[in-house]
């Protein structure tokens, strides 16, 4: 098996906790075992949540943007049919 290895500083990470959830998909009931692991470093996670948090706000942000676009041109394209319609 591989080693689950920082991406920052490359020391080994660890297990910090572990959990199970119950999915139901189409009628079936699944059991999903989730393991979250950090850094064995704990000032070099710290940087890594920071770095992960900013590039989640820049998704966010981008892919606001985009919806705001993708509703611009919609608006345009319907006030285009209406004008249209009009004549």
């Amino acid at each position: 098996m591989t080693e689950n290895l920082c991406i920052r500083c490359g020391k080994p990470r660890i297990a910090a906790k572990s959990w199970k959830e119950k999915v139901i998909y189409s009628g079936m009931v699944s059991v999903v075992e989730h393991t979250e692991y950090v850094c064995s470093d704990k000032e070099c996670q710290k940087l890594v949540e920071k770095e992960l948090f900013s590039r989640h706000q820049n998704s966010l942000k981008i892919a606001g943007a985009k919806l705001a676009r993708e509703m611009d041109h919609k608006r345009k394209m319907v006030d285009l049919r209406l004008a249209k319609s009009s004549r």
